[in-house]
C-alpha cells in the first residue's frame, strides 16, 4: 500500500473532493482551486504550467446560457461563487480564488507527500499532469490518481446527493493508498488557525 500525507483533488469537477474526503477525511484532504469549479482538462493543465495565475480575471467571465459563471478563454464553469451576479459578487469571489490557488502553489512547491486525484475520461491524463508537477518541484513525492469516468455505474446517493457519484468505484480506486496525517509543527499550527481565521473575515462565518 502506497502512503502519503495528504489528497488533494485536481478536478474535473466536485466529485473527486468529495470523494476523498469521504474516504480519506476531510482534515486529509486540503482544499483547493479545482474542488469548487468544473475545470475542463486543457484548463487544467494551463493552472498547473502557470502557477494558477491569471485564471479569474473580471473581464474573462460571463453569464453562460445556463445561468452560472464561466470563463470565456478558459472553459471553466463557477456554479456556486456568484450568488448575487458576477458584479456583486467578483471581488468576494476573487479573493477567495486567489486563497485557494494559493493553497495548491504550497503543495504543489512543498515538502509534504501528496496523492493528487483527478477524474477523467482518459487515464493518460496522469502522465501529463506528472510531469508538470515534477518539473515544478522535483523533491516532492506525489502519484497522480486518475479516476477514470464509468457513466454504467449507478450514483450511490439520490438526488439532489448524485453528483458525488459511486462510494464503492471510488474506494477500491483508493484502496491501494492509505493517508497518513503528518505531525504538524508548532508555527503551522499558528498559521493553520490564522489562515481559518481570516477566511471566516472573509465568508462572516463563524
Amino acid at each position: 500500500m502506497r502512503e502519503f500525507n495528504q489528497a488533494v483533488s485536481l478536478g474535473r469537477d466536485c466529485q473527486p473532493a468529495a470523494q476523498s474526503r469521504r474516504h480519506f477525511g476531510k482534515q486529509n484532504c486540503p482544499s483547493c482551486v479545482f474542488d469548487h469549479q468544473v475545470t475542463p482538462h486543457p484548463a487544467l493543465i494551463a493552472y498547473l504550467e502557470n502557477d494558477c495565475r491569471g485564471f479569474f480575471e473580471r473581464d474573462d467571465l460571463e453569464i453562460a446560457p445556463q445561468g452560472w459563471v464561466q470563463n470565456k478563454r478558459y472553459k471553466t464553469q463557477h456554479m456556486h461563487e456568484f450568488p448575487n451576479g458576477i458584479e456583486q459578487d467578483y471581488e468576494r469571489a476573487r479573493s477567495r480564488h486567489d486563497h485557494i490557488c494559493e493553497n495548491l502553489r504550497k503543495i504543489i512547491y512543498g515538502r509534504v507527500p501528496t496523492l493528487f486525484v483527478c477524474r477523467s475520461k482518459t487515464p493518460e491524463l496522469a502522465d501529463t499532469v506528472s510531469a508538470i508537477i515534477r518539473s515544478k518541484n522535483p523533491r516532492l513525492r506525489f502519484h497522480v490518481l486518475v479516476v477514470v469516468d464509468r457513466p454504467d455505474l449507478p450514483p450511490t446517493k439520490p438526488f439532489p446527493d448524485d453528483w458525488r457519484g459511486n462510494d464503492d468505484y471510488y474506494s477500491s480506486a483508493f484502496s491501494e493508498f492509505r493517508i497518513i496525517p503528518r505531525r504538524l509543527t508548532v508555527g503551522e499550527v499558528v498559521g493553520q488557525q490564522a489562515t481559518r481565521f481570516l477566511g471566516h473575515l472573509r465568508t462572516g462565518k463563524f
